[in-house]
Parts: C-alpha cells; sequence; structure tokens
C-alpha cells in the first residue's frame, strides 16, 4: 500500500483499518482486470489466514466507497462470502486516488508489459496535471516539441521530470519508464484492446514488433498473430504475422550469424559507437541498464 504523504514530503500517521460493508464498495473503472488465477491464489490465501493487509477505499458522494487499492483482495472477499473486509480510508482528490491505485500496482512489480505501459502512461497524465510547471521545463526554443507524444519527447522535457519522480518513488529505471510510454502511446485504441490480457500483452519482445507495425496494420498483425497455433512462442507467432500481414521478411540466418561474427570482431568502443548509430537512426529501440524487458 502506498504510504499517505505530508505537503513536506514525510509519512503521515498510519490509517486504523475499518470494517466495511463488501456489498457497498464501487470496483468498477479499473485500469485492470482482476486477474482470476490470482484472485483465486489471494482466495486461498485469506481463507486460511485471513486478510493480512486492508484494501484502501475512498468515500463516494451520496454514500457508499469506491475501492482505490486491492482489487484482488476485494474480489477474493466476494467469493469467500464475506459481508464486510478491513479497508483504510483514503482521503485526496480524483487523480490522487488514481496515483494510489498505479502506484500499488506498479511497486508490486506484477504487471505484464503491456500493463506496465497503460498504468505509466496514465500516470503521466496525472502527473503533468498536478504538475503543470513541467510543461514549461526543456528548451522552450523548439516549437516542434511542444506536440509531441511523452514517449517521444526529449530527456530534457516533461517525460524527464516524470521518470525521475517514479524512479524516486518505484524505483524504475529512466530508460524503462520511456520504453513503456513508447509502448502505450504508438498502439492504436484497437490493437490495445486487442492484445489486453494475450500472450502479446506478456512478452515485451511482441509488443516491440507491434508497434513497428504501421497504424492501420496493428490490429491485423495481432489478430494474426493471436489466431495462429498457441504452442509457438509469441514472438514466433508475432513474425510469421508481420510476414503474412505486412510482407516483411526475416533475415536469412546465414547473414544474421555474418553481422553478429563482424560485431564480435568489433572492439567495445566501436560496438558501443555502433549500437549508438543504431539508437540514433531508429533502427532499434532505446534500451538501457537497469531496464526492465
Amino acid at each position: 500500500m502506498t504510504p499517505q504523504m505530508d505537503d513536506a514530503g514525510g509519512a503521515m500517521p498510519a490509517r486504523l483499518p475499518t470494517a466495511i460493508p463488501v456489498a457497498a464498495i464501487d470496483d468498477t473503472g479499473r485500469l485492470r482486470p482482476v486477474d482470476l488465477d490470482k484472485m483465486e491464489q489471494v482466495r486461498r490465501s485469506m481463507a486460511a489466514i485471513g486478510l493480512r493487509n486492508a484494501i484502501e477505499v475512498r468515500a463516494k458522494p451520496g454514500g457508499g466507497w469506491r475501492l482505490v487499492a486491492g482489487a484482488h483482495r476485494l474480489a477474493a472477499a466476494r467469493a469467500l462470502g464475506w459481508a464486510t473486509i478491513d479497508a483504510v480510508v483514503f482521503e485526496g482528490s480524483d487523480d490522487e486516488a488514481r496515483l494510489a491505485e498505479i502506484d500499488e500496482n506498479l511497486v508490486r512489480h506484477e504487471l505484464s508489459p503491456f500493463d506496465q505501459a497503460v498504468f505509466l502512461a496514465e500516470r503521466a497524465a496525472i502527473y503533468r496535471r498536478l504538475n503543470p510547471e513541467t510543461r514549461r521545463g526543456g528548451d522552450r526554443k523548439s516549437a516542434k516539441t511542444k506536440d509531441m507524444s511523452p514517449a517521444s519527447q526529449p530527456a530534457s522535457l516533461v517525460a524527464r521530470a516524470f521518470a525521475q519522480d517514479v524512479a524516486e518513488r518505484i524505483g524504475f529505471h529512466p530508460s524503462t519508464v520511456w520504453r513503456a510510454l513508447a509502448r502505450f502511446e504508438r498502439l492504436t485504441a484497437e490493437a490495445r484492446a486487442l492484445v489486453r490480457g494475450s500472450a502479446i500483452a506478456a512478452n515485451g519482445a511482441a509488443l516491440d514488433a507491434l508497434i513497428k507495425a504501421p497504424l492501420a496494420r496493428q490490429a491485423a498483425v495481432a489478430r494474426h498473430a493471436l489466431g495462429l497455433p498457441g504452442d509457438r512462442p509469441i514472438t514466433e507467432r508475432m513474425a510469421t504475422a508481420r510476414e503474412a500481414v505486412l510482407g516483411v521478411v526475416r533475415p536469412a540466418p546465414d547473414r544474421v550469424r555474418a553481422v553478429q561474427a563482424a560485431f564480435e570482431r568489433l572492439s567495445v568502443p566501436e560496438r558501443e559507437a555502433f549500437v549508438a548509430w543504431l539508437r540514433e537512426t531508429g533502427q532499434i529501440g532505446r534500451r538501457g541498464a537497469g531496464a526492465a524487458a
């Protein structure tokens, strides 16, 4: 659970949980649906030892409660038939409540690459609303940057301040944040709906292959890949789908081996210079030390 912070940045005194009627808690509108397998694990744990960590709720205007954090615990309580569940009451704005939901999920490091992208994109939008001064940072002389997405803006602008905030609060490397934002921004709404909860969403390499497809063809590539036999690795299915839908031909293995052999003959500085060139020219995505896949 994300601790409440006072205006000076220090932790506020712990709030005591209270029993809340399960039926009075509204958990609609969550960023990520409840995973039934995960819920079953939580249900078995709660059946054996009870609820170890209280959920977090917020009072709704007109009565009742809205869930802030603890969707799987609440679902497990419903499955167990509990009438009440221990909860602490969150006091804050809509944006602050959404941040609490996001950060609880991010800090657990249990998100798929796709869900991580969804949560970080939502967090970036909230961060900009709560910190409007970040919009004025960076190179003010460059008018070209004002309409760029957070994922594509230079690190000196909004993305840099946001990535630093996430690094301090959650521990993600900035490159992980930028890559996640890029994954979200470069997927169409239709493609996002198709891959949510799928093998593509769970595999960073497959997701990156999808965002390289033209926007108008992303959904077709995703459908084709997900329609192939599930016993094949999703990266292989994605490569097949890109060939079928986009006409992208995979490089011959012997050519790949030749490039690998040439790369291995380079000195370390030469390798670093070559990789830097690939990144600068957009041949490969940005990756950084400490970044999660």
